[in-house]
């Protein structure tokens, strides 16, 4: 896995799926987000009871990442 920083954020991605110019992957890390604790900085669920906006903000920066919108994303939580 590869190593990768968009401003704040820290995350992965792996090999074989960056040669795919149509496939945005990430393993993001919990670094650059805005969440407070207990879910501190990058808490991307809707559903465990953040607060909606920063999880909103938080998902805004990881697609941010890729040049993408909410409307464009598949996410696997």
């Amino acid at each position: 896995m590869n190593l990768q920083h968009y401003g704040p954020l820290t995350y992965y991605q792996f090999e074989a799926l960056r040669s795919r110019p149509d496939l945005y992957h990430g393993i993001f890390t919990r670094r650059g987000g805005v969440s407070r604790a207990p879910f501190e900085s990058l808490n991307l669920p809707r559903f465990v009871g953040d607060d909606p906006a920063a999880v909103a903000e938080n998902n805004r920066r990881m697609l941010a990442a890729f040049d993408q919108t909410p409307d464009r994303a598949v996410t696997a939580w």
